[in-house]
């Protein structure tokens, strides 16, 4: 377990800028999630790609300011540091991201198998209780492009719930899964948080935003490129 006053995931004075337009620009994006919190950052609806996952995950560098992961610079880790911290991370990601070659199951197992030393009947039944939990009848064992979009999207929950990860970054989660499972998404947040994970939840529907799990959540927005803290009379 993570000592509570470390920060998992900590934005210093964070920019970012691109020469691409489909990307969304801020600055001075600063916060500190630390083990079992959760942080909503509110987007406008016909916002731009915001490449949150990507800078929280080390895969894109900031154009100014520090992300940190566990305290540590994610540009100042070497290649295996940085796999390994990947390793700790589960993620929804805007547009979903599956291996084709290998099945929905097989996928959800992937990143424990590859970073512990679990048993695969351990994996599959913690897969199994998370499916339960998501309202999902169990995990198809067919390729990705057998399963039907608003399921696939509720099993990428699956996926970034799976073992113990430090943090969870859910890039939208809501979208495109089925109508009302919003609910089943916080209840894996709540299980998630109570076992010590930090999660950031991305989303740019105010119901979602309001909805029970968010209560002592940390609040922030993005907009006209500013990054901002919520008050409760905001939200």
């Amino acid at each position: 377990m993570v000592d509570k006053l470390e920060s998992i995931l900590r934005f210093e004075a964070v920019a970012f800028r691109s020469p691409d337009e489909s990307f969304a620009s801020f600055a001075d994006a600063t916060l500190a999630l630390c083990a079992g919190e959760l942080v909503a950052l509110h987007i406008d609806h016909d916002s731009e790609h915001v490449p949150i996952a990507d800078l929280a995950t080390g895969l894109l560098a900031p154009t100014g300011g520090r992300v940190r992961m566990m305290e540590r610079d994610w540009q100042e880790m070497d290649a295996f540091a940085q796999a390994a911290a990947r390793g700790r991370i589960g993620c929804v990601l805007e547009t979903p991201s599956w291996v084709s070659s290998l099945s929905v199951e097989q996928n959800i197992m992937l990143r424990e198998r590859h970073h512990t030393s679990r048993s695969d009947a351990d994996i599959a039944s913690e897969a199994r209780e998370l499916c339960r939990l998501a309202g999902l009848g169990g995990i198809p064992d067919v390729r990705p492009d057998r399963v039907r979009s608003r399921e696939l999207r509720m099993l990428e929950w699956v996926r970034a719930f799976m073992g113990s990860p430090v943090l969870v970054v859910l890039m939208f989660p809501e979208r495109d899964a089925f109508s009302g499972s919003c609910k089943a998404c916080a209840q894996l947040v709540e299980r998630a948080r109570a076992n010590g994970t930090a999660v950031l939840w991305v989303s740019d529907r105010p119901e979602v935003l309001r909805q029970p799990v968010m209560a002592g959540a940390g609040h922030f927005q993005i907009k006209d490129e500013r990054w901002m803290p919520l008050k409760g009379e905001d939200i």
